[in-house]
């Protein structure tokens, strides 16, 4: 069956994991919009059971607090598109994937530990390119018109699979398990919300924190591929110091 035809049953069970997560994020974002308690159910303290005038005009035309709730649910709605999409892909290319090669795992070990060089998948270009996410006309119907273009770049990591368009070249590779290293020590759901949030500030794919660590990690090897570092520790270390 091919990806579009699995994608209707799949997407529900995988949305399933991220209710208890949405449910808690809603009711955080909610207690924030009016004086701590929730928009919707924001009551008068002298007239149980009714509306206020202030909450009423929160509600019907909307005020800061108001706005930032909205926009809040706006960001978290992207943030679960975007993991889905993210885990939807890593199940439809991890069959085709096979482990790092051993000529490029052995140029790769100064740089990532066993562990994660063992559980990384690597998709060999087909001549088929990775197809844009579906949620691309979303997008740009809200005016994010700079989304990067996913079948012209040179591989697309989905958690533990990297897929190339083309060549595998040693520096592609590098940057792909970068981003790898730090699905595994963020976790999918943070990494989603991290690239999210990082591409909504920045309006530049490039400029994304863990886009722009990624490329300043692959030009350190690329300018020095004997001078080996941890990979997995500088990824720790941008994490601890809130960088991303």
């Amino acid at each position: 069956m091919s990806y579009e035809g699995e994608f209707e049953d799949r997407i529900s069970s995988f949305l399933r994991s991220f209710q208890g997560q949405k449910e808690g994020t809603e009711k955080k974002a909610n207690e924030r919009a009016v004086g701590g308690e929730p928009v919707e159910f924001a009551r008068s303290r002298n007239r149980p059971g009714a509306w206020s005038e202030r909450d009423r005009g929160a509600a019907l035309f909307g005020d800061g607090r108001t706005y930032y709730w909205r926009q809040e649910q706006v960001f978290h709605s992207a943030v679960e598109k975007f993991a889905l999409y993210l885990q939807l892909e890593r199940e439809h290319y991890f069959p085709a994937g096979v482990p790092v090669p051993d000529e490029h795992r052995t140029a790769m070990a100064g740089f990532y530990s066993k562990e994660l060089l063992e559980s990384v998948r690597i998709v060999l270009p087909t001549g088929q390119r990775v197809s844009n996410p579906w949620f691309y006309s979303e997008a740009k119907a809200v005016g994010l018109t700079n989304l990067p273009d996913i079948a012209h770049k040179a591989n697309v990591t989905f958690l533990d699979v990297i897929v190339f368009n083309e060549q595998v070249t040693r520096r592609d590779l590098f940057h792909g398990l970068v981003h790898a290293a730090q699905v595994r020590i963020l976790g999918a759901e943070r990494f989603a919300e991290l690239f999210v949030r990082g591409f909504l500030q920045a309006r530049s794919y490039f400029l994304v924190p863990l886009k722009a660590h990624a490329f300043a990690l692959d030009a350190r090897f690329a300018s020095a591929a004997e001078a080996h570092f941890s990979v997995e520790d500088e990824v720790r270390r941008w994490a601890e110091d809130e960088r991303y």
